[in-house]
């Protein structure tokens, strides 16, 4: 910890984050004050969401801060948003292959 750091935390100086996750169809943001220098394992590991999720396989959890996927041990600044992502339940390519097979299927059956 550098003295800037230290001198900060001496003070009582806290960050505020936000963090974004979704459970089904409905996305929810926290707010949080935290002290400085915690990262993302520290925050998920003390905070509320970790009640409100599944339990997170930290192997294949992904993370990130305003969109840029990040790991585990990245230091959280303040303003920072961290957000939880689900896993895709199909993908994307083989979900467009299906809709345009479908609408294919659609027009031969209207000109016959």
């Amino acid at each position: 910890m550098d003295s800037k750091t230290q001198f900060e935390a001496a003070l009582g100086k806290r960050i505020n984050i936000q963090i974004c996750f979704a459970i089904g169809a409905d996305v929810q943001t926290l707010e949080l004050e935290i002290a400085p220098n915690l990262t993302i394992q520290n925050v998920l590991d003390v905070s509320i969401i970790s009640q409100q999720l599944p339990p997170l396989s930290r192997e294949n959890v992904k993370l990130g801060i305003f969109g840029k996927i990040k790991s585990m041990d990245t230091e959280l600044r303040d303003g920072d948003r961290l957000e939880i992502y689900q896993p895709l339940l199909a993908q994307p390519m083989e979900s467009r292959r299906r809709r345009a097979k479908k609408q294919l299927n659609t027009r031969q059956i209207k000109t016959s």
